[in-house]
């Protein structure tokens, strides 16, 4: 198998970020399974994250050992770039997937360990500001090029004259609410760490634990 140099970095940083989510999610799943307590649809979400994120790291395997990434597109065949800009399109839609599922996740977490006061309503508004992110972006991003099959088949020369909706704008537009939404999500616990008898010190450091997520 040869791989195109201008695809290598691109490989590396998907086996990579792979083995990363593995090993991040795989030890909530084996402390369920060794406690005997059931999987909460935190979990089914989280996993669902991590199936996507395996299946675009396939996808990218699968381009640069078949030659359909870092080739330039002249030199493909009618057949491969056709392939290549479905696999392009498969990714979009999973990413946007992984965003909205991670949000989902974090949040449905949250409302497993704080209930008080008027959190629990706060988290149900995040549920559904998150469900709708996922749901609009999805069918934006499928429906942004008329008919839809013209996203792989357009070639190049004639880019964006399939368009109904400008690419770049909609990607900056799903961009500005999704960082919106992890500003808010981050901050659901904030509030509620108020009531918590304890320093304000042992606060902060809770705080920063849930925090951590930002990364």
């Amino acid at each position: 198998m040869t791989v195109a140099s201008e695809a290598v970095g691109s490989l590396v940083a998907n086996i990579i970020l792979s083995v990363l989510a593995t090993t991040a999610v795989t030890p909530r799943f084996l402390a369920r399974k060794k406690s005997g307590a059931a999987l909460k649809l935190n979990d089914w979400t989280i996993l669902g994250c991590l199936i996507s994120a395996i299946a675009i790291s396939i996808s990218a395997i699968y381009a640069a050992a078949t030659d359909l990434h870092g080739v330039p597109w002249n030199l493909m065949t009618r057949e491969s770039f056709i392939t290549f800009r479905k696999l392009e399109f498969s990714d979009i839609l999973l990413c946007h997937f992984i965003f909205g599922l991670t949000k989902l996740s974090i949040i449905l977490f949250y409302k497993r360990i704080f209930s008080i006061g008027h959190f629990t309503t706060f988290a149900n508004i995040a549920l559904v500001a998150a469900s709708l992110f996922i749901s609009l972006s999805f069918f934006l991003v499928v429906f942004c090029s008329k008919p839809v099959n013209s996203f792989w088949t357009t070639i190049p020369m004639l880019e964006d004259s399939q368009d109904v909706i400008d690419p770049p704008a909609l990607i900056s537009a799903i961009a500005g609410v999704d960082i919106a939404l992890d500003v808010v999500v981050l901050s659901l616990p904030l509030p509620p760490m108020k009531k918590l008898h304890m320093s304000a010190q042992k606060r902060w450091y809770i705080a920063g634990i849930f925090l951590l997520g930002a990364l």
